[in-house]
This record gives structure tokens, C-alpha cells and sequence, in this order.
């Protein structure tokens, strides 16, 4: 099937079966306007601070589409002629509020919280950290960007990676090493060019 032949129905009928064409189609499709929409709902809550997170954001909101096995995918119902596109954004809109609820409540303890003293130098060394990590993943395909959340951020078992992104246990052990070696490659890459600046 071509791609530009995907209907709504047709591309999101490929996503749930697995088929990663679909799933890069989706990501080229609708990544403009998930990035927009975050940046859209931030600004119109005054949360300019937090556009810098904008690629974080739109990273978690793709993930999020596909995560448990295409769970939030499979809410799309298409009901009274909402489109994939207008549903997706509804899905950012609500995801992107969450995510600002949960910064603020953040700022709010850190800014209680009287034993923790970080010096102006530690925060510098974070926010580089951060942007790091944030390089480094933006390199890995999303499949790969998947596989990180389930197998590292959220610690699942290779057998519950397999079921979560339909893949065979054997392949979640090569997909680990494979993964692990480009993040190596990167690294070193990224510390090459620092060295050479």
C-alpha cells in the first residue's frame, strides 16, 4: 500500500497491526502539527519558560501514541466526523496540560524544599546533562526512542517489551545491544566534536 494512499481508518488500521511504515508515516504526518499544538497551548498559558522543552514534549506525545501496544491509538473512534488529525490534536492539548500540572507542582516542592541547595554550577551541569540526553535521543529512530522507554525508563522485562512492541524476545536482546551501541557511537561522536571546538 503506498502511502499516500493512507486514509485515516487505513493508516491507523497499520499502526495497531504493527507496521512501522505506518507508524513513520504517522510520526512525518502529524509531528508539524503535535509540535504546533504544544507550542500553541504552552504560550496561551503563559508557560514560555517551557518551550524549550517543545522536542521533549512532542517526543513523549508520539510515544505516548504508540506505548502498551498502541493503547491511546486504539481510543480513536472517529465519531460525529472528528479527524485523526483534530483527535491527535485533542490528545496533545490534554497531554501538554498534564505535563505543565505536573512542572508546576514540581516548581512548587522544589521551591519548599529547604534542604536541597544546589550551587549555580550543579544546575549548569544538569541543564547540560539534559540537553545531552536530549540530542541523544532525538539521533534514535522512534522505534528505538520506544524501546528506551519501555526497557530503561520504565525497567519492563524483555518479555513485556516483546508483547508491548510486538516483537520477539530474541529481538528485544539484539535491539538492546544495537541500541546501546549507537547510543555508545553518539556519545562519542558528541564528545569528538566538543573536543574539536
Amino acid at each position: 500500500m503506498a502511502e499516500a494512499s493512507f486514509s485515516d481508518q487505513e493508516l491507523l488500521r497499520e499502526c495497531l497491526r504493527g507496521n512501522r511504515i505506518a507508524w513513520d508515516y504517522l510520526v512525518r504526518k502529524y509531528a508539524g502539527l503535535i509540535y504546533r499544538t504544544i507550542d500553541q497551548t504552552l504560550r496561551s498559558s503563559n508557560c514560555f519558560h517551557a518551550t524549550d522543552d517543545l522536542p521533549d514534549l512532542l517526543n513523549s506525545v508520539l510515544l505516548s501514541l504508540f506505548d502498551n501496544d498502541c493503547k491511546k491509538l486504539r481510543q480513536f473512534r472517529g465519531k460525529n466526523g472528528c479527524s485523526l488529525a483534530s483527535w491527535i490534536r485533542i490528545v496533545t492539548v490534554r497531554y501538554t496540560i498534564d505535563q505543565m500540572r505536573k512542572f508546576r507542582e514540581t516548581e512548587a516542592l522544589q521551591e519548599h524544599d529547604s534542604v536541597t541547595h544546589h550551587s549555580p554550577e550543579d544546575k549548569v551541569n544538569q541543564a547540560e546533562q539534559r540537553e545531552m540526553l536530549r540530542r541523544l535521543m532525538g539521533k534514535l529512530t522512534v522505534k528505538e526512542q520506544l524501546f528506551v522507554h519501555y526497557y530503561y525508563d520504565q525497567e519492563l522485562p524483555p518479555e513485556e517489551v516483546a508483547t508491548a512492541m510486538n516483537l520477539l524476545v530474541g529481538t528485544v536482546y539484539s535491539m538492546k545491544n544495537r541500541v546501546r551501541e549507537k547510543l555508545k557511537r553518539i556519545i562519542h561522536e558528541h564528545d569528538y566534536v566538543k573536543e574539536k571546538t
